[in-house]
């Protein structure tokens, strides 16, 4: 009998210990489900919680063109202007326009001083050296005229373009009062789809 009742004893605490094992085993099992599950909401949160990346940057937009209608004229204008002063420089050095394009760029007034200059010039042995810098701007243009027409203000230098006689090479003397840095102001016309420079007027005031 104390050895049945012994037995029957052992068989229950072996059933009661192999219940809480398998309880214990439940609890774990959850547990690591709540810390798998705990462990990828995690992951989510850090990867929400990091800044986003900078996207590439943007191309750069395009400048805005101008929105003065007038702007391409203008630019024509001084591009001539420019051009006529080239030639004129080229004229000079050799003591004629022959063989130089003055007159694709100068013509009436503009034209006639220049070559009136240049007669003199040959009459004293006299030709030029370098070419005058300018720093040039349109002040007024009118396209509405059936002959478009534009005014240019410049501040002329002639330092660096002087005289000298042909066969010394020496310096032709200037008065002290000559200025070589002289406001200038200019008439243009557009003739057919090109500029033209008319008149070019040199005047006593410093710039």
């Amino acid at each position: 009998m104390w050895r049945h009742h012994t037995n029957h004893h052992g068989g229950l605490r072996r059933r009661r210990i192999q219940a809480q094992v398998i309880s214990l085993a439940a609890v774990c099992s959850a547990v690591a489900a709540l810390t798998s599950c705990s462990n990828e909401d995690s992951g989510q949160d850090d990867k929400s919680s990091k800044p986003p990346t900078k996207s590439a940057s943007a191309a750069p937009a395009e400048p805005s063109k101008s929105s003065d209608p007038n702007a391409a004229d203008k630019k024509a204008v001084l591009d001539a202007y420019e051009a006529m002063w080239v030639e004129q420089a080229r004229a000079y050095q050799q003591g004629t326009s022959k063989g130089t394009k003055l007159k694709k760029y100068a013509t009436l007034d503009a034209l006639a001083r220049a070559e009136s200059d240049l007669m003199g010039m040959r009459d004293r042995g006299v030709v030029a050296k370098g070419q005058p810098s300018s720093d040039a701007s349109v002040t007024r243009i009118d396209m509405t005229r059936e002959v478009p027409r534009a005014d240019v203000k410049d501040c002329l230098d002639t330092a660096k373009w002087t005289r000298v006689y042909r066969e010394s090479g020496k310096n032709v003397p200037l008065p002290d009062a000559q200025l070589k840095r002289y406001e200038t102001t200019v008439k243009a016309e557009k003739w057919g789809k090109k500029w033209m420079i008319l008149r070019v007027t040199p005047h006593q005031r410093a710039c």
